[in-house]
């Protein structure tokens, strides 16, 4: 796996740095925004760790993560507003200011191989759903004939949903199919869910598409959309509160120990 880091030069870049090539990952890292931006479009990561202080406006960073199609983890955010505005944004995940670098670590190596198990298992497919088309491969998305942008983290949710039409997917199912999380905040499904409706939905306050099933989680109807009638709404008495509280109170504990300057990878790594 491939990771472009862009944090500031500093003990915390090293120690993710080494957790990450400890896991065989090869590692470029980046200290400035222009920097990163150059970068994804140069390098084409798999996964970028983005430390948002080296972004001097919170709005930058969430216009690149509505732009790229890498999967993006923003790390070191502090206040608990902005990581729920990232992640509905499109990010892929969030963590505060005191992670992990095994953590973080371990959060890459779930979204590269949920990736590729995908892939893999769906190389050449494409899959229909209602007025819903996907390329599995190109990892394209067209509603009623035109194409939709999606983060790489809602096309698999999407792609999770389509696959399992008619089924009732829990907010714990989708956590662990999707994200490769056997544990972690169900609100991070409810977000993104909310994201992904505001880009295939009609009407997202009344969707016809991915449909909550209260106190479960939700359903993709594969039937084409009447768009008229008596439609659901797309969140319950509470829900969004909810989903802001539960996110906010991810803290991981910080772990990690000093490391010599030297140790510090920068560009690729074989």
């Amino acid at each position: 796996m491939f990771v472009l880091l862009a944090a500031h030069r500093g003990i915390q870049r090293r120690l993710v740095s080494n957790a990450l090539l400890r896991h065989g990952a090869r590692v470029a890292a980046v200290d400035s925004f222009d920097e990163l931006r150059d970068a994804l479009q140069a390098l084409r990561p798999d996964v970028a760790v983005v430390d948002v202080a080296i972004a001097t406006d919170q709005r930058e960073i969430l216009a690149l993560v509505r732009d790229t199609g890498t999967a993006l983890i923003a790390v070191a955010v502090r206040n608990p507003a902005a990581r729920v505005e990232l992640l509905l944004a499109g990010a892929d995940d969030c963590l505060p200011a005191s992670y992990a670098p095994e953590e973080l670590t371990a959060r890459v190596i779930a979204i590269v191989r949920r990736t590729y198990r995908v892939a893999a298992r769906e190389a050449g497919r494409v899959l229909r759903g209602g007025p819903l088309r996907l390329d599995v491969s190109a990892r394209r998305v067209e509603v009623g004939g035109s194409e939709v942008f999606l983060t790489a983290m809602e096309f698999d949710l999407l792609s999770c949903f389509v696959r399992h039409a008619g089924e009732t997917l829990s907010r714990e199912r989708l956590l662990a199919e999707v994200w490769g999380y056997t544990t972690g905040a169900a609100a991070t499904v409810t977000v993104h869910v909310r994201r992904l409706r505001s880009k295939i939905e009609a009407d997202p306050s009344r969707p016809e598409l991915v449909h909550t099933v209260w106190g479960i989680g939700y359903r993709f109807c594969a039937e084409e959309p009447h768009r008229s009638g008596g439609l659901e709404p797309a969140v319950g008495p509470g829900e969004h509160l909810a989903s802001v509280a539960a996110v906010a109170a991810e803290q991981p504990a910080l772990v990690g120990s000093a490391v010599s300057a030297d140790q510090e990878h920068g560009m690729p790594v074989p």
